[in-house]
């Protein structure tokens, strides 16, 4: 019995009748056998997306290892005169040499 059949049967009967709660039934066992090849479908597609987001990982974290690799093997270049001795990195408002300022006490 299709959908469109089970719904024409069901409405012949009452609400209160034994044929509308076995429809009422039949709706629910249909519904969940629906949900249950999405959850077979869930379980095996799961584990497979897990296995292969592993192996993208693994070889991403090979690649990179291999990159550190080659630039550590390159020539250091000589950096001179890139920060003066005697500058300070220093935000003005946060830290200054100059003494602060105070109010000045009225006599």
């Amino acid at each position: 019995m299709t959908d469109k059949e089970l719904a024409a049967w069901q409405a012949q009967f009452p609400i209160d009748s034994p044929h509308y709660i076995i429809a009422l039934q039949e709706w629910n066992n249909r519904s969940i056998s629906r949900q249950m090849k999405w959850v077979r479908f869930a379980a095996i597609i799961g584990p497979i997306a897990t296995i292969i987001a592993a192996l993208i990982g693994y070889f991403l974290r090979d690649m990179q290892i291999e990159t550190r690799q080659q630039i550590q093997s390159r020539p250091a270049i000589e950096q001179t005169n890139k920060v003066p001795s005697e500058s300070r990195d220093v935000h003005p408002i946060i830290e200054t040499t100059e003494p602060q300022q105070t109010e000045k006490k009225i006599k």
